[in-house]
């Protein structure tokens, strides 16, 4: 089906029951797999499933919708971006700030807001400049220009530290929030980490709204295929829920012994 792509839409409906039959876990990926390989169609099946944003499942089903790579683009970096030029409370800033940087190339399009920032030192300047690198070629010969041309040593200085940084190698990993724990005192651009992962907290309702818009807009008309190509999200996902909840999200998948997934105490041993 994942290979018929947008000639499998007859099967969306099935695809949706499979994926909220908890005996059919081990195929979650493939079934996700499948349906975003459908293009918008599948999209908006999966976010109209999920559209309640009230239960684990959904935000299950939203966590994954969030960490594909055309919602990063269009949703999760723009709203990132407001973050950085809007508040004046400097954590969120430096939350979002780190968010972009784990982002990498993702990020581009914050590369203009990111210089001005440097330049004016409104973000910690050391930050800044990291996720400017990880932006790719042009971030790097970006800085070069503030190293060889600027008269500024603060800004030449952290500047050239940005090359002996390392850069982020584990990617963003996007947490849809609903109810899987309170967030109440966690502001949503915190970068916080599970093991060496950078995982970031998104509010549901907020991303239902921005995913909406985007169809809308036609921004998804061409969606292009996405195949999660591991289980490392959802075991991520589950591992999360079950540190910061007291009941199981999903019991099957939590007692599951099926090798065909990786389980959340493989994790541990990456």
């Amino acid at each position: 089906l994942a290979c018929i792509g947008v000639n499998a839409t007859k099967s969306i409906e099935l695809l949706i029951d499979l994926l909220k039959d908890p005996h059919q876990y081990p195929l979650y990926e493939t079934i996700l797999s499948c349906l975003f390989s459908i293009g918008r169609i599948g999209l908006e099946a999966l976010v109209e499933s999920a559209s309640n944003a009230q239960t684990p499942w959904d935000a299950f089903i939203l966590t994954h919708i969030a960490n594909h790579p055309v919602i990063q683009k269009e949703v999760i970096v723009p709203s990132l971006l407001r973050e950085v030029r809007s508040t004046s409370d400097s954590r969120k800033r430096s939350g979002a700030v780190s968010a972009l940087k784990h982002l990498g190339e993702r990020a581009n399009a914050g590369l203009s807001t990111f210089l001005e920032s440097f330049v004016d030192g409104v973000s910690d300047r050391k930050l800044t400049a990291e996720a400017i690198r990880a932006m790719g070629q042009q971030g790097s010969q970006m800085l070069m220009l503030f190293i060889t041309q600027n008269h500024n040593a603060r800004i030449r200085s952290c500047a050239a530290a940005a090359f002996g940084a390392s850069l982020p190698y584990g990617g963003l990993r996007v947490l849809v929030n609903t109810d899987i724990r309170s967030f109440e005192d966690v502001p949503q651009t915190n970068i916080q980490f599970i093991e060496k992962h950078a995982y970031l907290i998104y509010d549901a309702r907020e991303l239902l709204m921005a995913v909406r818009r985007c169809f809308i807009e036609g921004i998804f008309n061409d969606l292009p295929p996405y195949n999660i190509r591991n289980k490392q999200l959802t075991a991520f996902f589950i591992k999360f829920a079950k540190i910061s909840s007291s009941s199981p999200v999903f019991p099957n998948a939590l007692n599951a012994s099926n090798s065909s997934f990786v389980s959340t105490d493989a994790m541990d041993n990456r």
